[in-house]
Formats: structure tokens, C-alpha cells, sequence
């Protein structure tokens, strides 16, 4: 079933069912972000009952059950050729061997298979990453409120130089005296740790007891975790105005909790929105809320940030555009249906959501209208957004269609490039795959490989850690002196084309470069997981990850 056919159900239950490129892995991406202190929320009150009986393993049903979804969805299967050719490798490749009757042997078989396509995003989850996914789309948890981060890592791996190996980064992501966990901003005041007066900055120096020092950040907030209702204690070190600091210990009740990904802040009539993923469910709601809220205002301007953003829901950004955009053009996305591909364009009219579909099998297009959201921020009002080489897929999508469509100014560094977007498909045995089945155009204008091109392109500096000190954010602040330049009628110059033609052949190029360093990666991270396998280790959730993203290359003098 095609998204067109799904949009005929509505956008809303589009949105519930079609997710795009929800991540584009890196190595050290989540220790740009917050970690969060959660956990499921309380089970409700019942009578005793017998313990679940455990289901065996059946690597056989997670393998064909994978086998089956590539061949009838990939991408790159659209043709009977390449069908039959896939089939013929890999439907009874494991009927003769041992592979599927271990957990860590099928998770490399379904490994294998799939990275034989080589699509540059598709992900197979094991148990523990699909519950991670699942926790982030449903955003409401039992938790206390509580974003933290290890204070001074970001200039501590900098320091290692611009390509560090996992040997060096892997130490430095242990609490120390040097590097302390810290509250990474003030929580909200409904949550339980607001409620405890807990500030940005404040240390936290152990959990139950226990020194954090030595321990990862992940380490850290497994034992937060636990059942709402329940307490946990937390040392909490705080240094005052006069740079005094007092120790305490704090008892907090877990609670269920909402994570807001869209965070709002104001300096003088500018409005900064940071817009974390589009994956929460509460997103959408969210963004509409704080551009009606900078309307209100009657903001000068709003930096829209997208950066670190890896993307999300494809329902979401379509209608977080419809808030921005009066008329034009919001995507093209082009997917397999069967032995066909199919474009299908989203656009907006002054007040319809219109979206057509035209096949390459010869067949009519079909054009359906919808009740749009209506426009949210004056078309007077300016729109810078930000990006970096974090923003992907659904940051790509917004960004780009902003630009195109002469929305917003683009400023800072080149996007992933991640130009295709896939769809989440559950697997037995609590496993889970994100394959790619289309490609997307924002605003009509090819991106995958490439990214999205800035209209200003602005360089953190290496020392700057905006973390722990916002005043070196020196992409913030170009957005912010850009719009100033804007309302006074001097805007930065827009590059010719020939500059953008040259800058998207010279990304494409490095792009295509770091793949063939992943199809490396790949092979051997398959060879090194199949050696541990054999000698009984655990070999798939340490060894086989996706490499660390592409980074931008610097634009040529």
C-alpha cells in the first residue's frame, strides 16, 4: 500500500504509520543531545497473575519475515530482474546451516541480507534499540523530568582531533571530576525534579549512593529509571551566585512525563525555536504553539532550529511547512509500488492541502484535495533556518522546502544529504527494520547525496561548545545579526548558481566517498561479528552499527 493510498484515510493517520529516515546513526551523535531520565509508565493496579511463559526464539520467522519485506518494498527491488536475482541469493541461503538458531546468528543473517541492497540507510533493530524507538514516538514516560549531560565532553573529544577512534572516545564518556554529569537545562517547573528545584548546572554527584564517576551517561540513567510512583535519591551539588557550593540529597517521586521536543526562547523580539525531532507525537502541537505564540508576540524574526535534528515522522514536517508556506510546492516524493515507480507531489494552495500521484506504468493521475493548515506566521515575518551535517531526512525535507520555496534563509553547515526515506516494519522476536522505500525531493529539488546547501554557510569554531556556554554559538548568533540585517534592508547577497552547482557537486563527491568507506565498514564488521559469533560472544549490538555519519567538507577557497 502506497502513501497515497493511506492519505486517503488523512494526514493524521498518515502520520501514524508512515515514518521517513527516523535516524541518521553516528558513532557519537547522542552526545551532542541530552540524555533524558525515564522510564515506562506504572502499570495499572491488578490481581495476581502467573508469570509470562517465555516464547522460544525463531530466527527462522524474524529471516523470512525480513527476506519477505525487502523483496516486496525495497527500493532498489522494483524490477522482476532484481527481484529474482535477490531471491535466488537469499530466500533459502540459511535453510542448510546453524545460522538461524541463535539470536546473534540471525541478527547477522538479516544483517547481511539487508546491507547486500546497499542503501546507505537501512537499519535492522535489535530488541533494545526497537523498545529505544518506540519509547521516542510515544514521548509520554514515567521518568523525573531530567535532561542530563557530561559537562566538557564535547571540548574533551574536540581535543582528540577531527577523527578520533573509538578507542579514544570510549573513555572519555565516563563521568569524572574533570567531566561531571550535570543538569543540562532547568526542567520544567510541573516535573519532579522542578518541583525539587533542580537548575541548570546543578552536579549530580550520585544516584541511591552511588558515584556516577566512572560510569556513562546511559549507565547513569538506567538507574534513575524505574517505576513511576517509586523514589529515587539523587546528591545534587550546586554552586551559587558567590561560587559557593552545597551539597544535598534530593528524594524525587517518578512521575509520568512528557518530552517536549520543541523548545522556544526569546532575545528581544526574536524568537528561537529549536525543534529536536519530528518523531514525538506531541510535535506537531508543539511547533503550532510556538509559532502562534511568536505571532502573538508579533516577533521580529524566528530562528527556526533544525540542527542535530535526525528527522522523523513524514506526516509531521508536512504539515509543520503548511505553518510556513501560503502556496507552492512542499515535496516530491517518488516510491515503488509493485513493479512501478510512482511521484507523488504535496502542495498547498491559499486553502487546500492537494496531493497527486502519477505512475510510469502509463495510468492517469490522481489528485486528491485536503482542509490545509493554515498559515501560522505572517509572510512578513522573516524565517532563518539553521542546519548542520546532524539535520537529517525530516530536517532535510523542511529546510529544503523552506528554501526552495523562498520562505526562510538557509544558514550554516550542509545537511546529512540523506535523500530517501524509509518505512518501520516490526519483526518478530521484538526486532525491527526501517527500509528504504522512496526518494524525496523538497520543493522539488533533488537532495539525496547532496544535502541541503546553505544560503550562508557559518563554521563553529573549534573551541566554541555552546552546551556549556551559549554565548559561543556562533551560528545563533550569525542568524540572529542576519536578521537585523534583513529588517534594516541589507541582506546577505544569495550566491549565483554556478556557486550552488559547484558546492552540490563537491558534497555529492565526499558523500559518496565516506559510502564506500561504510561498504568497508560494512564487510568488516560482518566478518568480526560472525568470528565473535562462532566463539560465543555477544557480537551484535557492540560490533555492528552503522559508522560514523558523513561530515560536510568545508567549501573550497
Amino acid at each position: 500500500m502506497n502513501i497515497m493510498t493511506k492519505l486517503r484515510k488523512g494526514l493524521a493517520g498518515a502520520r501514524n504509520v508512515v515514518l521517513s529516515a527516523l535516524f541518521a546513526t553516528a558513532l557519537v551523535a547522542p552526545l551532542a543531545l541530552p540524555a533524558y531520565a525515564q522510564t515506562n509508565a506504572a502499570p495499572a493496579a491488578a490481581t495476581a497473575t502467573t508469570a509470562p511463559v517465555a516464547v522460544p526464539f525463531d530466527g527462522k520467522a524474524v529471516y523470512k519475515t525480513a527476506f519477505e519485506y525487502l523483496r516486496d518494498n525495497h527500493y532498489t527491488l522494483v524490477t522482476p530482474a532484481a527481484r529474482a536475482a535477490f531471491t535466488a541469493k537469499w530466500e533459502h541461503k540459511h535453510d542448510n546451516d546453524t545460522a538461524l538458531t541463535t539470536e546473534k546468528g540471525t541478527d547477522i543473517a538479516v544483517y547481511e541480507m539487508m546491507w547486500s541492497l546497499g542503501q546507505r540507510f537501512d537499519y535492522y533493530f535489535p530488541p533494545a534499540q526497537t523498545k529505544a524507538e518506540r519509547q521516542e514516538v510515544d514521548a509520554t514516560m514515567g521518568g523525573i523530568g531530567l535532561s542530563l549531560k557530561e559537562e566538557g565532553l564535547a571540548k574533551a573529544i574536540k581535543a582528540l582531533g577531527p577523527k578520533p577512534t573509538n578507542e579514544q572516545v570510549e573513555p572519555l564518556l565516563k563521568m569524572s571530576d574533570e567531566r561531571p554529569l550535570v543538569a543540562a537545562e532547568t526542567p520544567d517547573g510541573d516535573t519532579p525534579a522542578g518541583k525539587a528545584n533542580i537548575v541548570k548546572g546543578d552536579r549530580i554527584i550520585a544516584v541511591d549512593g552511588v558515584s556516577v564517576n566512572g560510569k556513562t551517561t546511559d549507565e547513569v540513567v538506567s538507574k534513575i529509571r524505574g517505576t513511576a510512583g517509586s523514589k529515587v535519591t539523587l546528591t545534587i551539588a550546586h554552586t551559587g551566585a558567590d561560587g559557593k557550593v552545597t551539597t544535598r540529597p534530593v528524594v524525587l517521586t517518578r512521575a509520568v512525563i512528557t518530552l517536549h521536543v520543541v523548545k522556544t526562547d526569546y532575545q528581544g523580539r526574536i524568537a528561537h525555536i529549536r525543534l529536536s525531532n519530528f518523531m514525538s507525537q506531541f510535535g506537531l502541537r508543539e511547533m503550532g504553539m510556538a509559532l502562534q505564540t511568536a505571532a502573538q508576540k508579533n516577533a521580529s524574526g524566528i530562528v527556526l532550529d533544525l540542527r542535530g535534528n535526525p528527522g522523523g515522522d513524514l506526516g509531521q514536517v508536512l504539515q509543520m511547512a503548511s505553518m510556513f508556506i501560503d502556496t507552492g510546492v512542499i515535496l516530491q516524493q517518488v516510491e515503488r509500488d509493485g513493479d512501478h515507480m510512482v511521484t507523488i507531489t504535496f502542495s498547498v494552495t491559499h486553502d487546500k492541502f492537494v496531493v497527486s500521484q502519477q505512475s510510469d506504468d502509463g495510468s492517469p493521475a490522481v489528485t486528491k484535495e485536503y482542509d490545509r493548515i493554515p498559515v501560522l506566521i505572517p509572510a512578513t515575518t522573516p524565517v532563518i533556518v539553521l542546519i548542520d551535517e546532524g539535520s537529517a531526512s525530516a530536517s532535510e525535507i523542511l529546510s529544503g522546502t523552506l528554501q526552495a520555496n523562498h520562505r526562510a534563509v538557509v544558514m550554516g553547515q550542509p545537511s546529512h544529504g540523506k535523500g530517501v526515506g524509509q518505512v518501520v516494519k516490526q519483526l518478530p522476536a521484538e526486532r525491527s527494520m526501517h527500509i528504504t522505500t522512496f526518494e524525496f525531493l523538497p520543493g522539488g529539488v533533488k537532495m539525496d547525496w547532496v544535502g541541503v546547501v546553505p544560503d550562508i554557510e557559518v563554521t563553529m569554531p573549534a573551541d566554541a561548545d555552546p552546551m556549556d556556554d551559549p554565548t559561543t554559538d556562533a551560528q545563533l548568533n550569525a542568524a540572529k545579526l542576519e536578521l537585523i540585517n534583513i529588517a534594516i534592508g541589507n541582506p546577505t547577497p544569495a550566491r549565483t548558481q554556478a556557486q550552488v552547482d559547484a558546492r552540490r557537486a563537491e558534497l555529492e563527491k565526499a558523500h559518496r566517498g565516506d559510502f564506500a568507506k561504510e561498504v568497508q565498514y560494512r564487510e568488516e564488521a560482518l566478518k568480526k561479528a560472525a568470528e565473535a559469533a562462532a566463539k560465543g560472544a555477544d557480537a551484535t549490538n557492540a560490533t555492528i552499527n552503522p559508522p560514523t555519519k558523513p561530515t560536510a567538507p568545508a567549501p573550497q577557497k
